[in-house]
Order: structure tokens, then sequence, then C-alpha cells
């Protein structure tokens, strides 16, 4: 699987993510789901200027949340991934623990389309 690939991750690459770790357990709940371009599992937000400067100037005590935060809210991501979610309690888009956005794609998968 190329990692620029526009195609839909589908159950058929199951198999490119066999690990026991995080990321695979998400990966292969993204295939199931058939929610995401491949792509886009291995996207970064970018970190730029203007992303440093919301950083500093906003109400986050931790920088490098700010940064994390002003990244995504940059790149119009619909929500974060991070384990700590107090550090976010202010974000303005959605923040996710690993194991919700887990949860949320193993429902996505066994519902019906």
């Amino acid at each position: 699987m190329k990692k620029s690939t526009r195609s839909r991750l589908t159950e058929k690459q199951i198999a490119v993510f066999p690990g026991n770790t995080l990321f695979d357990k998400i990966a292969r709940a993204v295939c199931r789901a058939g929610t995401l371009p491949g792509k886009e599992l291995f996207e970064v937000a970018p970190v730029n200027r203007a992303v440093l400067d919301s950083a500093v100037s906003s109400d986050f005590k931790d920088f490098e949340d700010a940064v994390v935060h002003e990244s995504a809210l940059y790149k119009e991501a619909q929500g974060i991934v991070t384990r700590d979610l107090n550090g976010f309690k202010q974000s303005k888009i959605y923040v996710y623990s690993p194991e919700e956005l887990l949860l949320m794609l193993e429902s996505k998968s066994a519902s019906p389309s």
C-alpha cells in the first residue's frame, strides 16, 4: 500500500497492520469501516509560523498541547486523538482518547451501511 493512495482503506489492507500496537488496532478498524483514504492515516498536520503564533497566544497551559491544538485547527481536523485529555479541556474541536477512537471505528464497521 502506498502512503499517498487516494483510495479508501478496505479489509484487503488489514494485513498491512499486523501488530498489536494501538496504531495497528486503529488502522485495522479504519480498514474494516472503510472510512478513510489511506494517505490520511499517515497525514501529519503542519507546524508553521502561523500555528506557532496561534499557540503562543492561546490559553493553553502547555505549549506542546497548544501547538497540537492550533495545528489541528489550521488543518481543519475533525478532532484530536490524545492520551492527555486534561490538557485539551479548552479545545475548540473534539478530543478523543485513542480507545474512544477505536471504539467509534469498531462501532462504525459493525453497523450496516
